[in-house]
This record gives C-alpha cells, structure tokens and sequence, in this order.
C-alpha cells in the first residue's frame, strides 16, 4: 500500500473526528469568558475562567492515560466524546457562573483522553516512516476545525447569546462521537499484549521511573516549546496596544499568523519524515524564539506582521511534532499512561507562559519578558539538536534512545 493510501484510509476514523473536535474547541474558546460576564462574573472571574480547563486538564493527565491502557483507543475516544456532549449542553444552559465553571472542568478529561488516544491509534495504524506526516495532518486539521468554529458559531451567538455558542460545540461533538462510533476500530497491538489482545497494565510511575530520561533530555525541548508558543499569545496582542496596533488588527495579525501554520502543515510532517525529528523541531524552536527576541524591535503594524510570520513559519514547521516526539518515544507497554505524562509536561510549558511573562514584566518590562522567552526557545532548538538525533527512531529503522 502506497503512503498516499494509508493517509487516507485515516481520513474517517481519525481525520473526521479530528476536525469536528477542532470545531467543538474553536466554537467555544471565543465565549468563555463572555458567557462567565453574561452570568454575572466580575471581569477577574471572567479570566479565571479561560484558565481553568488548562489546569484541569494538568491535574487530570495522569488518571486519563489509565482510562486508555484499560480500554483501548476506541472505548476512550467514545468516552471522551459523550462527556464533551454532556460538559457542552450543560454549559449552554448554565444558570450560574458556578454550573458554567462545572462545565469547563468537565470538558478537560475528554480533552486529555481525546488527544491521547488519537495519538495511540495513529502509533498503531501507520509505519514509522510515515508517522510524522500523519501526526502533522492531524494537527492541521484540528487547526483548521478551529478556524472553522467561530465562524459557525457566530450566527448563533449574535440570535442567541454568547452561551448558545456551547450549542454549536455540542453538535460538533456530537458528530464527532458518531464518526468514531462507525469508523474507528481498534487496531491491535504489536507488543505487550495479554491474551486479551490489550498490553498488560503498567504503573504510571513506573513508566516515569523507566522513561526519566526521556523526559529529562526530549522533555526539556518539548516543555521549550510550549513555553514559547503560549508566551508569543500572551506577549503578542500586549505589545500591539503598546505601540498603538488596534484590536482590529491584532485579529488580522493572528489570523494570517494561523493561515501561515495551517499551509506548512504537511511540510512539517515530510521534513521530519525524511530529515528526522529535529528537522522540524529544531526550526519550530528557534523562529519562534527568535521572533519573540525581534518582538520589542518593531514600532509598526508592518514591522510587527513581520515578526509575527517568523513565529507563524515555526510553527507550523512544528505542527504536530510534540506528538510525533511523544508516540516516538512512547513504550509498548504503558502507552497511554505515558502519553498522559507526556501531555502534562508540555501544559507545564503552556501554564508557565503567564507566570513567566508576567514575573518578568513586574521586574523588568514586557520587553525584556519576550526577550527572555525568545532566548529560552532558541537554547531550547539546541538542546533539541544536541539530543534528538540520538533520539531518533526513524533512523534504520530501530528503537533508538538517548543513553546515560
């Protein structure tokens, strides 16, 4: 079977679903916060509540990767969708500012296992030669499932209110939990397996225990990684309004910015194919560590579309490579728990974004804190550069792993 082939034989059961889950996500981030105010929460409860699926989905990590070893890829996939459905109705006809926040935190596990699992039936359903294509396809179409959200939502939003948006999201996940139901079958393992056709259970600390190096060495740039692209949203639309960019425009900005990530998508997952991981990694690292050290530079719309392309061109070189770095390095046996751990690392990146940008910006300026983040992801690349090739998998073919 030709490559060409067996990408398209996961169009229905993981690129479909994919994108309707993107939807779910881009319908609704929009109007968190607008339905928290319309509720009744002050603008301070507003933003917490933006927050509080990331951190849910930070402490609930561990236990979801549990829930896939047990039940397989399909079980958990369904299971994820069901309880999207139910956190999405319940947040379209919250009466309260505390049954909307009940809501969001009921959205963070079916997000941890949908991404988990995805992930894990992608490992079983492709060669290794063909991996990072496939987990960068993925990426791009939940990006492009996002992109497509609010716009759908938004007819409803302006009848209805900020909340029906929820509405929008539970539709989507409910096609979404159809289209598993009817295409997505669990592929069976190549190693580990028990009798049972699943591999045997593995304690999660163990798996650390095992992976720790891992973790120490890949880890370190995956966590890099997050670090910068959550820090390059934060830090970008502050300095917009600090050099006199209206809100307009930063829109605009962001938007070529995710045009830029979704057309590179592929090419991401082909580099890394041929070139090896760090192909991909490497650059994703450093152009956005480098734009975010230009950023402070730029007095003018132009000047700062600019930079913002360097950041969207890393990006979208690094489109899905956390994945393909985590199911790379995932063990046969305690896959899931693996994966899970994998995930919390890098929200460990994503939620320390706003602690570091604003820890600098209190002690120096928010300058300085893009400056810092920017030199952090550039020496994150080569942290990557130095362990990756050792790292690689891809290469002849073999497990090949970092060695003390």
């Amino acid at each position: 079977m030709t490559d060409a082939a067996i990408l398209r034989r996961l169009v229905a059961p993981a690129y479909l679903p994919t994108f309707f889950w993107g939807i779910t996500a881009g319908a609704t981030m929009p109007i968190v916060a607008l339905s928290g105010r319309a509720l009744g929460a002050t603008v301070e409860v507003a933003a917490l509540l933006v927050g509080l699926g990331t951190i849910a989905e930070f402490l609930i990590a561990v236990p979801v990767g549990k829930v896939v070893d047990r039940f397989g890829e399909r079980r958990t996939l369904l299971l994820s969708g069901g309880l999207m459905i139910v956190a999405m109705i319940l947040a379209a006809t919250a009466p309260s500012v505390a049954w909307l926040a009940l809501a969001i935190v009921l959205q963070s596990p079916a997000v941890v296992a949908f991404i988990v699992a995805r992930q894990g039936f992608i490992a079983d359903s492709v060669p290794l030669h063909l991996r990072a294509r496939a987990l960068s396809t993925l990426g791009g179409v939940a990006r492009a499932g996002i992109l497509v959200g609010p716009f759908l939502a938004a007819p409803t939003i302006a009848a209805w209110g900020p909340q029906a948006g929820f509405g929008v999201g539970a539709a989507a996940a409910i096609v979404t939990a159809v289209v598993v139901a009817l295409a997505v079958h669990d592929p069976v393992h190549a190693a580990g397996a028990e009798d049972g056709g699943r591999p045997a259970p593995v304690r999660t600390r163990d798996v650390l225990r095992s992976q720790r190096l891992v973790f120490l060495t890949i880890g370190i740039g995956v966590l890099a990684i997050g670090l910068a692209r959550s820090a390059y949203v934060v830090v970008t639309p502050l300095w917009a309004e600090h050099i006199g960019v209206s809100a307009a425009q930063t829109a605009v900005l962001f938007g070529v910015v995710a045009a830029v990530e979704v057309s590179l998508f592929f090419a991401a997952g082909w580099l890394s194919d041929r070139y090896g991981r760090a192909a991909s990694a490497v650059p994703c690292a450093m152009l956005i560590g480098i734009g975010l050290v230009l950023l402070p530079s730029t007095a003018t719309f132009a000047a700062l579309m600019a930079v913002a392309v360097i950041v969207g061109v890393g990006n979208g070189l690094g489109s899905g490579i956390v994945m393909t770095l985590g199911v790379d390095s995932a063990p046969a046996q305690g896959r899931g728990a693996f994966l899970s751990l994998w995930r919390m690392f890098s929200l460990v990146g994503h939620n320390g974004a706003s602690i570091v940008v604003a820890g600098v910006t209190a002690l120096a300026s928010l300058a300085a804190s893009a400056v810092t983040v920017g030199g952090l992801a550039v020496l994150g690349g080569f942290w990557m550069l130095r362990w990756l090739p050792a790292h690689d998998r891809r290469r002849r073919g073999r497990d090949r792993r970092p060695t003390a």
